[in-house]
């Protein structure tokens, strides 16, 4: 019996059938990491609009950080664009990506993106959620002064050179704060950072 793909991703597939951004100009690349049921054979077979590559981590505990950066070495792109599996984009959200890349080049951009809470929401939940309103109502306000911290990879654009120049992300970082790590590197190099409100 042939099993489904995980709910997320499903969503986060399905949500990126419906983009405004032409698909014949979007590149898809999911990489899974040590996946023990069918889900690499259930991607083989997803009916997307655009060009989808399914990427395999076979080796356990590689971590998000390993798997951007094979994704990263296989686009051709000029942008890469990253979005965690549990983020359900709107259908403009890779427009937005671009939008701001083209008003200035050399930009990190940096979309908004909330854990939808479903099912039984309990109070840790609740205030996880409440961190992340918080977090990018601040970089919306005039002024904000971009940190390292604000460097969030679940829906984060940025140039493909400026990603190689940098060295991408550092896989010594298995499972958190490899983003941070990345955006200490970037504002080193001077790169700028935005917050596209509409990349959502």
């Amino acid at each position: 019996q042939t099993c489904a793909l995980p709910i997320s991703l499903q969503r986060t597939l399905d949500a990126l059938c419906l983009q405004t951004y032409p698909m014949s100009l979007l590149d898809v690349m999911v990489v899974t990491d040590h996946c023990v049921d069918d889900t690499d054979d259930v991607l083989d077979r997803y009916a997307a609009p655009f060009r989808l590559t399914v990427l395999v981590l076979r080796d356990p505990d590689q971590g998000p950080a390993r798997a951007r950066n094979l994704a990263a070495a296989s686009a051709t792109g000029q942008l890469l664009l990253f979005i965690d599996d549990d983020v359900e984009p709107t259908p403009s959200l890779v427009m937005a990506h671009v939008q701001a890349h083209q008003e200035h080049s050399g930009r990190i951009v940096i979309g908004p993106y909330v854990p939808s809470l479903r099912g039984r929401v309990g109070y840790l939940r609740q205030r996880l959620r409440k961190w992340w309103e918080d977090k990018f109502h601040a970089m919306q306000q005039p002024g904000h002064r971009f940190s390292y911290s604000d460097i969030l990879s679940g829906n984060l654009s940025l140039e493909t050179r400026m990603f190689h120049h940098v060295n991408g992300f550092d896989s010594a970082f298995p499972c958190a704060h490899e983003d941070y790590e990345l955006g200490i590197r970037l504002m080193n190099a001077d790169a700028a950072v935005c917050f596209a409100p509409d990349a959502f």
